[in-house]
């Protein structure tokens, strides 16, 4: 029969078992990318995953092609949305895929690689298939030890050189390796960089004794109340064959539950000779969460959620302080524009002898919308009301609309009248009641004061002329106005007013609002985008 000795040598076993060798992050780049898979194949940091995928899906912006040509501005708008078209049934087309498949690999392996197969589009050759490879299978082979003279291979290095990546005139290669400098061969993966990837590891290894302590623990606390003093005074004893039974089908049932404890179970003392109860550890302390609170805290800091002094008036706002994540991504999306600048440089060279490409193409990533605040949204009301920036920045850079859509959406409203019918009401102006406070009041608008009457006076002298009626032909139109016209415009200004005046008469609108509210709405019709008034 067993001993307690035996369940002594468990407790010293599970405390000294080799499974903090886990810890340790391997030495090789190849050794470390396993270890990186496991981990995001099943992340039980809990951390790890969603930060990534959040600086993924932040970084993965819309990308932008401008020139002054329009024709190439449509070439690459229709390439953009159309690379890797057919390319396979789970492979989406255009460029945003691309784009995300890129910030994936950027912070998994760090090793990017990319190839570029290239066809005509539209009678310019392009890039007609761009994929990422698995940084893990690529592998670098340098014989000269000089910058040019490193060599790329899609697996292990063959002697035949069957697998070596290389340049040729339907396919380009890529590799960026972004967080190590250019003479060196592998790179170093984003989590093993920062340090993530050693303490996403000790984390698991907390778990992983936290696991052995909850599933031991029912079961020992079971046998334990099998002989308690409380039984004794209720006068519930077993004897020996008792015990025994009961020990046999708790080692029954104990080898059928999945636990790291001894094959056989704790039966080596009689109730009574052994307090049990000093043998169960304390699992409210071993599942405290301050064990894993300063884990957690270094792997945010590794991950850019890191204090920094200054920033904030708190010392939770400082812990949990994002400005070396949102520098990381800002980066990480220059570096992509970068890569794309290069793509366009090839697409230049490629058709440099059949066709000309002279102009200048502007690769322009869009807004990382996930890091607007309330205050840049502020900001940019203020710049769009000073014409310092446009309108489709100001729409999309502050709400979630799109641009596209409410042109569309407002050209509706114009044609069905719809401006007409829900234009604002008149508000009251209520500056004629001022009272005589301390506050600094112009004087030609204190009550009953001589500048006051004076400007009164000089405002009745001239009564202003208002359109009081329908214009009947063009000659109506005012001269400041009508010079700014073509004849076509004329005849659209026209209807225009009439169409709004009629509506401001029907509402009740005086002279002057009707007035006004007619020619603005004239104007925008003749010149939908442009301000002339």
């Amino acid at each position: 029969m067993p001993t307690m000795s035996q369940y002594y040598s468990k407790i010293v076993d599970l405390a000294f078992s080799t499974s903090a060798n886990n810890v340790k992050v391997k030495d090789t780049f190849y050794g470390q990318m396993d270890q990186i898979k496991k981990l995001l194949r099943n992340d039980r940091t809990a951390l790890v995953s969603p930060i990534l995928e959040f600086m993924i899906n932040s970084a993965t912006v819309p990308i932008a092609f401008n020139s002054d040509n329009t024709n190439l501005n449509k070439l690459f708008l229709g390439w953009s949305k159309n690379v890797n078209a057919n390319l396979n049934i789970d492979i989406p087309r255009g460029l945003r895929s691309f784009t995300e498949q890129y910030f994936h690999e950027r912070w998994k392996s760090s090793f990017i690689g990319v190839r570029i197969r290239w066809g005509k589009i539209d009678g310019f050759i392009m890039p007609t298939v761009m994929h990422i490879f698995d940084g893990s299978s690529l592998y670098a082979k340098d014989e000269k030890n000089t910058l040019n003279s490193i060599q790329y291979y899609l697996g292990k290095p063959k002697t035949d050189q069957s697998n070596l990546l290389r340049n040729t005139q339907t396919e380009s290669i890529l590799i960026r390796k972004p967080y190590n400098s250019l003479y060196e061969k592998v790179p170093t993966p984003y989590l093993v960089y920062n340090g993530a990837l050693e303490h996403a590891l000790k984390k698991s290894l907390i778990l992983d004794r936290q696991n052995e302590i909850v599933k031991t623990a029912f079961p020992y606390q079971f046998f334990i109340k099998a002989g308690t003093e409380e039984m004794l005074k209720q006068k519930l004893l077993i004897d020996e064959e008792q015990l025994t039974a009961l020990s046999d089908k708790f080692q029954q049932k104990k080898s059928e539950y999945d636990t790291h404890v001894a094959d056989k179970g704790l039966v080596g003392a009689f109730p009574f000779h052994v307090k049990f109860e000093e043998l169960i550890p304390d699992y409210l302390k071993a599942l405290d969460e301050k064990i894993l609170k300063g884990t957690d805290k270094n792997l945010l800091s590794a991950l850019g959620l890191i204090e920094l002094k200054g920033f904030s008036t708190t010392r939770e706002e400082a812990i949990l302080n994002p400005k070396v994540l949102v520098e990381e991504v800002t980066n990480a999306v220059a570096d992509y524009v970068e890569l794309l600048n290069e793509i366009v440089v090839q697409i230049k060279e490629r058709n440099s002898t059949r066709y000309k490409i002279n102009d200048l193409v502007e690769v322009s990533p869009g807004i990382i919308e996930s890091f607007i605040t309330d205050d840049m949204r502020s900001l940019m009301r203020s710049l769009y009301d000073r014409g310092l920036i446009s309108k489709q920045d100001m729409i999309e850079g502050a709400t979630m609309l799109k641009f596209k859509t409410q042109v569309v959406k407002r050209d509706s409203e114009l044609k069905g009248g719809v401006d007409v019918t829900l234009y604002p009401p008149v508000t009251q102006n209520q500056e004629n009641n001022i009272k005589d406070t301390n506050e600094d009041i112009p004087l030609d608008k204190k009550p009953d004061s001589p500048e006051s009457e004076n400007f009164k006076n000089a405002s009745d002298d001239k009564e202003p002329e208002y359109i009081t009626s329908v214009m009947k032909t063009v000659r109506s139109i005012p001269q400041e106005i009508k010079k700014e016209l073509s004849k076509a415009q004329q005849q659209t200004f026209k209807k225009a007013f009439n169409k709004m005046f009629e509506k401001a008469t029907d509402l009740g609108y005086d002279d002057s609002f009707r007035e006004k509210n007619s020619l603005e709405y004239a104007c925008e019709q003749v010149f939908k985008n442009k301000d002339i008034l």
